[in-house]
């Protein structure tokens, strides 16, 4: 869930390569399935359980208003971590976004139901959607992200993204230095000390 104990500051990251070593593929009894239609109540689910909508229906208005007109690339790049029974547990999307006028590949809406995190789920649903920007749009791969999602930041790091100091893309602002301020207390040294020497 998000960590809203703290204050929000947004944060830009950016892959540059894909890193094969670091991807994982999902743990025993666990699989990854694109969108099909009707998942978009699964996606709302998801999102909603971690605190990103305040509930389903606003994440359902979320996800139609944004990505239903697109459902063929629903398809191909929006990813669910399912397991035997047929639990939906987490989420996350093999995107695009705009910069300078131009088309990137931006990683979206990293998700995992709370009760089935710390499993390796997250990791998993980045593992398949970085090898899918590999068939497709490409690297660099961006992401935005917020001091809320400390934990998830790690994780990005771990797969290879940077801090982004000053560069921008779509409509985020860059919370730089407010961001690593309020990361520092939260972090290990040697956590805040990797994310401050990787920044771009």
């Amino acid at each position: 869930m998000l960590d809203k104990t703290l204050p929000y500051k947004s944060i830009l990251m950016r892959a540059e390569q894909p890193l094969p070593a670091a991807y994982v593929a999902p743990p025993p009894g666990w699989h990854i399935v694109p969108y099909e239609a009707g998942d978009e109540t699964h996606w709302a689910e998801i999102e909603t359980s971690v605190d990103e909508f305040e509930d389903e229906f606003n994440a359902l208005t979320y996800f139609t208003r944004d990505y239903v007109s697109l459902a063929d690339l629903l398809h191909e790049r929006c990813l669910f971590a399912v397991d035997e029974q047929g639990h939906y547990a987490g989420t996350c999307t093999a995107w695009f976004a705009e910069k300078d006028s131009e088309q990137i590949s931006s990683l979206h809406w990293l998700a995992v139901k709370p009760e089935y995190q710390h499993h390796g789920l997250g990791r998993a649903l980045i593992s398949r959607v970085m090898a899918l920007f590999e068939t497709t749009s490409g690297f660099p791969v961006y992401l935005h992200t917020q001091t809320w999602s400390h934990r998830a930041v790690l994780l990005y790091r771990q797969l290879g993204f940077c801090l982004l100091k000053e560069e921008r893309f779509a409509r985020y602002g860059n919370d730089f230095d407010e961001a690593m301020a309020i990361l520092r207390p939260v972090l290990s040294h040697e956590q805040y000390a990797d994310l401050l020497n990787s920044a771009q």
